[in-house]
């Protein structure tokens, strides 16, 4: 009898595969090379570097510099505004720092990826990280871009994080849609998100246009920011008339 094949569902080698080529830094440490030269070296960073403005958001700072526990944040925006990026910088932060090991660090991208894959990732990827543990048994930081548009992810990792080492681990997924039928809340940010007290869910914006200005035209005055209801104030509006002067090269940063 011949089993019909579920579309995006992976043989392990296959996995695998995607696992060594999305890791690079696995490799550059093997070998004694720099990791962190190996996650800049990633096709969306090397792009980046040909017009990079020197802009980074600050989603995900406290994680790249925090401890790694057993936190899980879930991070949302629009497509095309940087999510990927934003889990690479992560990487090579992570990658960079003394107390971690780049094996601890697994950056997976999901798209095309079927539950059972998912399931099986978790798996595979802490068996491909067994360096990581030569010492002592480390937490892993997985980093899942687009699962969010996997079907079931919730409860994958739900029961990743219940029944397997997963729960001790520090977890980011992004993706720029949720699913109506997934249950997010229930499934994991009612005690599945962690003891760290991180801020669970967060959205990534495109940039404002304090940010595009201070990138683009450092030469710019930029007042402190204020709350929309304090706009018509008298010392608000003595700021303004001390820029006035300018008005034509905010105009045209606009």
């Amino acid at each position: 009898m011949i089993l019909p094949v579920q579309w995006g569902a992976l043989r392990d080698d296959e996995i695998r595969w995607i696992l060594t080529e999305a890791n690079p830094w696995w490799r550059a440490a093997a070998l004694g090379r720099d990791p962190v030269e190996a996650v800049r070296a990633h096709r969306l960073l090397r792009d980046r570097a040909r017009h990079d403005l020197g802009f980074r958001p600050s989603v995900l700072n406290d994680l790249a510099t925090g401890a790694v526990g057993d936190s899980l944040v879930v991070l949302t925006g629009p497509r095309r505004v940087g999510k990927s990026v934003a889990l690479l910088d992560l990487a090579a932060d992570l990658c960079g720092r003394k107390d971690i090991q780049p094996f601890q660090v697994i950056h997976v991208p999901c798209d095309g990826m079927a539950a059972r894959d998912l399931r099986r990732t978790f798996t595979l990827g802490r068996d491909l990280t067994r360096p990581a543990d030569l010492d002592a048994p480390r937490a892993r930081i997985w980093l899942l871009d687009e699962v969010i548009a996997i079907a079931g992810w919730t409860s994958i990792l739900k029961a990743s994080r219940d029944a397997a080492a997963v729960g001790d681990d520090t977890v980011v997924v992004t993706g720029s849609r949720w699913r109506e039928e997934e249950d997010i809340a229930g499934n994991l940010l009612t005690g599945r998100a962690g003891t760290t007290g991180l801020r669970r869910v967060r959205h990534l914006l495109p940039m404002t246009f304090r940010d595009f200005a201070t990138a683009t035209r450092p030469e710019l005055l930029l007042p402190e920011a204020v709350h929309p209801a304090a706009l018509q104030s008298p010392d608000v509006a003595a700021v303004l008339d001390g820029l006035r002067f300018d008005l034509d090269s905010y105009d045209l940063a606009w």
